[in-house]
């Protein structure tokens, strides 16, 4: 267990809760997940570990409108190129999806509602399995657009979770998808019942969330699960307990490991219960043993820094989770003074400040071509430092060259 290295910002206006899993309120904080603020959004917050049932979950929250507003404005998830630039990790999840929907009677679904949809990735993958009726909604402005960009979908809308429950048709779809969205919602219980009040009985509810069983399988970012969106930390058990208090029956579920630096996903299918299921499924476990692990992961970044970096004058490349986590421990070590220029591919953060900087594009990065980039990313950081070595001659550092050490016994 990581001590707490600092508090979440002082004066912020911080949300509190229960464990979103059980509802106890006895917990112990592990970590405190501090992150520089983007555009004035801290979503830091604390860790905790319910001491009930053993799930995870982020404390301390920023409001309701913080998220809204990081999700309408500094969103990633709708900034895909092309067909050809969709991760083959989203490919492989969306196959997935299907095929476990597919896989119970009564079989493939017809009318698909996705939450949280994204670009759309998910819900071609359902009309190409014979689905005639498909609807997505997606707080990301630019969804709509993409999807019809990239899939040829017309049925995508923005709004949230708010919005769907609040639908007319609820009726009219057989089965709700929440793929890549649970861990991200403080108020799992209004969503989760929300849609149980207005689904019909014989619909379904298909759910993939990051498995924490998963988390220290093979490659992993130090603390990266713990990123600016994610709030809930879901092992199976943990899961099938929340469902079952909230009157669904799971149907099947499954762990898909892709190998590799994706984390693992949990696959559930639910449908409504007709009687209340025992709730007796163990106790969530995992998330200690990663905290621990990623701590000293972090400790093997912070000296790639130094000796890679040194106090010398750096452009960091990366305005993400992953930057916000990595500058907030490097001041807190007095080491973030060398860096003069935040640059990032994504032009939803481009103008908006990241702590002291605002964040501009890498074009800039032609003004001065002696000054060294230090590429903040794990899952990318192979793509992006080879593509800027081949457009540029500034030099260019990584952090991972090498993979951070596994913790004994974690395989």
């Amino acid at each position: 267990m990581s001590a707490p290295a600092q508090s979440i910002q002082d004066g912020a206006a911080r949300v509190s809760r229960a464990c979103p899993v059980c509802q106890a309120s006895r917990a112990v904080t592990l970590h405190v997940n501090a992150m520089l603020p983007l555009d004035g959004i801290d979503l830091s917050y604390e860790l905790r570990e319910c001491l009930d049932c053993g799930a995870g979950f982020a404390d301390q929250l920023a409001s309701p409108a913080e998220y809204d507003r990081y999700y309408r404005e500094c969103s990633k998830y709708n900034v895909v190129a092309d067909r050809a630039a969709i991760p083959a990790a989203d490919l492989a999840r969306a196959a997935a999806a299907v095929a476990l929907a597919g896989e119970v009677p009564p079989g493939p679904p017809a009318a698909v509602l996705d939450i949280g949809c994204g670009v759309g990735t998910l819900l071609a993958a359902f009309r190409d399995s014979g689905a005639a009726r498909l609807a997505g909604v997606d707080p990301g402005p630019d969804s709509p657009a993409a999807a019809r960009r990239l899939h040829g979908l017309d049925e995508v809308t923005v709004g949230t979770w708010r919005d769907v429950v609040a639908r007319e048709d609820l009726h009219g779809f057989d089965l709700f998808c929440m793929t890549g969205v649970l861990e991200h919602l403080p108020e799992v219980d209004a969503v989760l019942a929300g849609l149980r009040s207005r689904m019909r009985d014989t619909a379904r509810l298909l759910l993939e969330v990051p498995a924490v069983e998963c988390f220290l399988e093979g490659r992993f970012e130090p603390f990266g699960e713990f990123s600016l969106e994610h709030v809930n930390f879901f092992s199976e058990a943990g899961l099938r307990r929340l469902a079952a208090r909230l009157g669904f029956r799971v149907l099947g579920a499954r762990l898909e490991r892709p190998g590799g630096s994706v984390t693992g996903s949990l696959f559930a299918l639910l449908e409504p219960a007709r009687s209340a299921p025992a709730r007796d499924v163990g106790r969530c476990r995992g998330l200690r043993e990663y905290v621990a692990a990623s701590a000293a992961a972090l400790e093997h970044v912070v000296a790639g820094w130094v000796r890679q970096v040194g106090d010398a004058p750096v452009v960091l490349y990366g305005a993400g989770s992953h930057s916000a986590r990595l500058v907030a421990t490097l001041r807190l070590r007095g080491l973030a003074g060398n860096v003069v220029r935040v640059v990032d591919g994504n032009p939803n953060l481009q103008g908006r400040r990241f702590g002291r900087w605002i964040v501009e594009s890498p074009a800039v990065l032609c003004d001065d071509p002696l000054l060294p980039v230090v590429v903040s990313s794990f899952r990318s950081q192979d793509a992006i430092a080879q593509s800027l070595r081949a457009r540029l001659p500034n030099p260019v550092h990584t952090l991972y060259d090498a993979a951070p050490p596994a913790p004994v016994g974690s395989r």
